[in-house]
């Protein structure tokens, strides 16, 4: 059971035990503060229940002495003071039954003080009223006065007061009591405490110990020690000896010691396979070598071909180019043909607003001889009227004000003829300017056609270059479909290599196989010294490239396509 135990379980059972008796002290600690607490909230009930017997005591003394002075003065302060007193008296009574409610004995003996008291307030009642009925008599008053206190008097008092005395004595037992309780429950509490803290101490230690021990016997030494020996082998130093304790063979650091030894072993094989496989591994990087070598010769080949495919490209994108402007031009063609159309009506418009400008001169120039016709009439009326007016010379004034307004509209008139007069003018250098510009845009048309043709030569062009373009593609491709061939020979080559590797990597295998280890990548391996070269590599001519000039012009290209037909 001991050896079946964790560290992890030891520690668990070791602090469970310490914390359970911490908590069992704790318990019984908190239980006896709670009866500490409860004796002090009796205790605190039973001072109440004294004070109130006090009370009825001194309420029973106050109505003594207000009866005494009530038969000496007769005065009524006096009666006043013995019913505040009786009223005090039932009121402690009263509570003192409440508070003493759980304590039939106490009850019982507040009954008989009760009776007493009614007694004693009955007596002294009568004494009141007696002395009412004396009056002044001195001689009555005097034996009044000394029957109280005496005989039965004297004995119902004291029978009164040895009842509230019988009553807090009682009270004051339970108070020794419940002190000696509290005295009791004090020094248990404090051996609990003390006892326990000391056992709790005790096993804490205790525990330690064993785990220490424990752990101790486990690892084989101190943790340090083994911290220092697995870095040790962390670093691959294998040659220094794990100290041991005499008959450790379970322990941490034995199981290391043992460990230590295997793996020497087994690295000093795999050091051995790995000289091996590093023979294999070389030949396997020569002939990489040359299949690198042969690889770069067909990505120069494919380099070519990418370029050619690209200048294909750009050849096939200058085409689409060609055919968008040839596009664009024709569109360019037909609108100026229609701004053409549309300029020449705009002529018609001209010559037809200068006609319509023509008719108005002509009906103007009838207003100015109608209005002309007019003054002449009128400046007739006015000479006869002024003829017949004489000195008068109304009717004179009246002609001459026509005559000034048809005056006026005659060369408002001719303002207006001569603006309409101008207006012609400049609408006939209008048409003649527009006639003009129709011109022009008819000449545009001719030239927009004649761009269009040249666009369609140039795309005739640059599908001849695409032909032989797809020519040279040809022939690369060819080329590595050889450099594939001799690489595939190679790769045959490789195949052997890679099988020895692989049978000395089985053999390194077998050899690890009963040990589980990570994944480690190997060292750098050094050169073997029998290695036996691969074939001699096979240079390939790099294929002449698809144009001459890049940058040459699209009227050479033009004039070769045009070479190429004639012929």
């Amino acid at each position: 059971m001991k050896n079946k135990l964790t560290v992890a379980g030891m520690l668990g059972m070791g602090f469970s035990l310490v914390i359970g008796l911490l908590l069992t002290l704790v318990g019984l600690a908190y239980y006896n503060v709670q009866q500490l607490s409860e004796s002090v909230r009796w205790n605190t009930h039973t001072y109440e229940v004294i004070s109130e017997g006090r009370e009825i005591v001194t309420a029973t003394l106050r109505m003594q002495s207000s009866v005494r002075g009530y038969l000496l003065n007769h005065n009524a302060r006096f009666a006043e003071g013995f019913s505040r007193g009786r009223d005090d008296m039932l009121t402690h009574l009263a509570k003192a039954r409440t508070l003493s409610a759980d304590n039939p004995a106490q009850q019982d003996r507040l009954a008989l003080l009760a009776t007493l008291e009614n007694r004693f307030v009955t007596t002294r009642q009568a004494l009141m009223e007696r002395r009412n009925i004396i009056g002044n008599d001195a001689r009555k008053l005097q034996q009044l006065t000394a029957s109280i206190g005496e005989g039965e008097d004297r004995e119902l008092l004291d029978n009164v007061y040895r009842s509230v005395d019988d009553f807090i004595n009682v009270e004051m037992q339970l108070l020794v009591v419940r002190a000696a309780e509290v005295s009791t429950l004090e020094q248990r509490t404090k051996g609990f405490l003390l006892l326990g803290g000391l056992t709790a101490v005790l096993l804490a230690m205790l525990i330690g110990f064993i785990i220490t021990r424990t752990l101790t016997r486990q690892l084989g030494g101190e943790p340090a020690y083994a911290s220092t020996v697995v870095q040790r082998i962390a670093l691959g130093d294998f040659s220094s000896t794990i100290a041991l304790q005499p008959g450790d063979n379970s322990s941490l650091l034995a199981n290391m010691s043992q460990m230590q030894s295997e793996l020497a072993q087994l690295i000093a094989q795999i050091k051995l396979s790995a000289e091996t496989i590093s023979v294999g591994a070389q030949q396997i990087a020569m002939g990489n070598n040359d299949l690198s070598r042969r690889t770069e010769q067909q990505a120069s080949a494919l380099e070519e071909t990418a370029s050619s495919m690209e200048e294909l490209t750009t050849m096939v994108q200058q085409n689409a180019e060609s055919s968008r402007q040839g596009r664009t031009v024709s569109d360019q063609a037909s609108s100026v043909a229609g701004n053409g159309g549309e300029m020449m009506r705009q002529v018609v418009s001209t010559m037809a607003t200068i006609t319509e400008s023509s008719r108005k001169i002509v009906d103007i120039i009838g207003v100015i001889d109608t209005i002309a016709f007019q003054t002449n009439i009128l400046a007739l009326n006015a000479a006869v009227e002024a003829a017949r007016a004489g000195e008068q010379g109304r009717g004179f004034a009246v002609v001459a004000g026509e005559v000034r307004t048809l005056a006026q509209r005659s060369a408002a008139a001719a303002k207006e003829i001569k603006g309409l007069i101008g207006a012609s003018v400049e609408r006939v250098e209008a048409g003649n300017r527009q006639v003009d510009t129709a011109g022009k845009t008819i000449g545009d048309v001719v030239r927009s056609i004649h761009q269009v043709n040249e666009l369609m030569s140039d795309i005739s062009d640059a599908s001849y270059e695409q032909a032989n373009g797809i020519q040279q593609i040809n022939t690369s491709v060819i080329q590595m479909d050889e450099v594939t061939q001799q690489n595939a020979s190679l790769v045959e080559e490789i195949a052997a290599a890679s099988e020895s590797l692989a049978q000395q990597a089985r053999m390194l295998t077998e050899s690890v196989s009963r040990f589980h280890l990570p994944d480690l990548r190997p060292a750098s391996l050094a050169p073997p010294g029998d290695f036996t070269p691969a074939p001699a590599p096979i240079y390939i001519r790099r294929p002449p490239p698809l144009f001459s000039s890049a940058s040459r012009s699209s009227n050479d290209m033009r004039q070769s396509a045009g070479n190429e037909r004639h012929g």
